[in-house]
């Protein structure tokens, strides 16, 4: 078989040498590189490496505003209490107001809310208010890079929710109550069983530092909806700490004459004996295309008995091909 200069063969095998010509160079210096680090590093180690660096750390000043390495501010937070107001509507969402009257002691930057969200669950913020004290009026914060006081933040990635409270340049705080108000609302909280509706939801956040030292719940729903066992509306935890949820599980009828939209449906028999033959045919779709494959490439073949190979098969299969090719074929 001959190569045309130009041909994608010789590409493919300039391409090969360049790489392990390349990769044996590198090891080679990575190899000597790492000798020479762990020599010289040896070599100042033994020249008191810990005595220079700790007259390094005595005599080096320190930087205005920057943090310590060694020492931390003492910080505490807990929560006076969580004052969460719920509707169930006819459609199935779950409508939130999320009152947080947190204490902050120490350098704090602000508060944040994790949210467990599962699949296909929907989460839909909508406003985040700073409650002023006295008045009760409500300051509705803006959306930012944290920069300023009174900015949130939403990060996708991990389904949380953060504001600032205080700037880096304030003073610490000094058990400082400031009040949060949170709306937001969950779609595709329920999941339908049949004729069913079941709720299992957690109407607190164990993701936080501190204690909720008084939860209160005021669940409400629609006239649609009717629970098949007695539910209260109120509902009070005192001295949770963090970690701890509060989760209300309970079943729901639907009294509607249109079915809820915003509810997770459950899959059918039907359903999944379908899902699992397609599944199947798909599966054994990919290993006879896979089989077929192999066995055109010839992999499957028997191998050529020994007493076949003879001056002129080697002169045609391996003498008539340049030596890199036949390496490069040996190595495959």
């Amino acid at each position: 078989m001959d190569y045309h200069p130009l041909s994608w063969q010789w590409l493919c095998l300039a391409a090969k040498i360049v790489a392990r010509v390349f990769q044996r160079v590198t090891n080679r210096y990575l190899l000597n590189l790492k000798c020479w680090l762990s020599y010289e590093l040896s070599r100042f180690m033994g020249k008191g490496f810990m005595l220079w660096a700790g007259l390094a750390v005595l005599l080096c000043p320190p930087v205005y505003g920057q943090e310590d390495l060694f020492l931390t501010e003492d910080r505490s937070l807990y929560w006076d209490a969580l004052e969460v107001t719920a509707h169930l509507d006819a459609d199935g969402r779950l409508h939130v107001k999320e009152r947080q009257k947190m204490v902050f002691d120490g350098p704090w930057n602000g508060g944040e809310r994790t949210f467990n969200i599962t699949v296909p669950q929907e989460l839909t913020f909508k406003v985040l208010s700073r409650v002023m004290p006295g008045t009760g009026a409500l300051v509705a914060l803006s959306p930012g890079n944290l920069e300023q006081v009174d900015e949130y933040r939403w990060f996708p990635n991990s389904d949380t929710l953060r504001w600032r409270s205080r700037l880096p340049t304030d003073p610490p705080f000094k058990k400082t109550k400031i009040t949060y108000q949170l709306e937001y609302s969950y779609a595709k909280i329920l999941f339908q069983d049949g004729n069913f509706y079941l709720l299992n939801h957690d109407f607190s956040f164990p993701q936080r530092e501190g204690n909720i030292r008084r939860f209160v719940l005021k669940f409400t729903w629609d006239d649609k909806w009717s629970p098949l066992k007695p539910l209260a509306k109120n509902l009070v935890r005192n001295n949770l700490p963090p970690g701890e949820s509060v989760i209300v599980q309970t079943t729901f009828r639907h009294h509607g004459k249109v079915p809820p939209l915003n509810v997770i449906r459950a899959v059918s028999k039907k359903e999944r004996y379908t899902y699992l033959v397609a599944l199947l045919v798909l599966y054994l779709g990919f290993f006879g295309w896979f089989y077929l494959y192999e066995k055109f490439l010839g992999w499957y073949d028997a191998p050529i008995p020994p007493d076949n190979i003879d001056e002129k098969w080697l002169q045609q299969f391996v003498f008539s091909l340049p030596p890199e090719v036949v390496g490069t074929k040996w190595d495959e």
